[in-house]
């Protein structure tokens, strides 16, 4: 019998960039997530502005990262 196609050694590049871009989504995710509580610790308790920014510049990557994830979730649809 000859080996089937699919196996993960033979697993494309597409194949292989859609895997590691929704590991990414995850840590994107996250970082959204943590920016929005950084954002909220600064305004309800410490009002300094810092934590602030600091949670905005978490944020802004996430967001590249979902839009990057998106073009290629579509781009390797089949």
């Amino acid at each position: 019998m000859a080996a089937k196609n699919n196996s993960p050694g033979n697993a494309t590049i597409l194949q292989f960039i859609r895997g590691w871009s929704i590991a990414a989504v995850y840590m994107g995710a996250l970082f959204f997530i943590l920016g929005i509580i950084l954002i909220f610790l600064d305004i309800i308790k410490y009002q300094s502005n810092v934590l602030k920014y600091i949670g905005i510049v978490m944020m802004i990557p996430s967001i590249i990262v979902f839009a990057i994830y998106f073009i290629i979730l579509k781009s390797t649809k089949k």
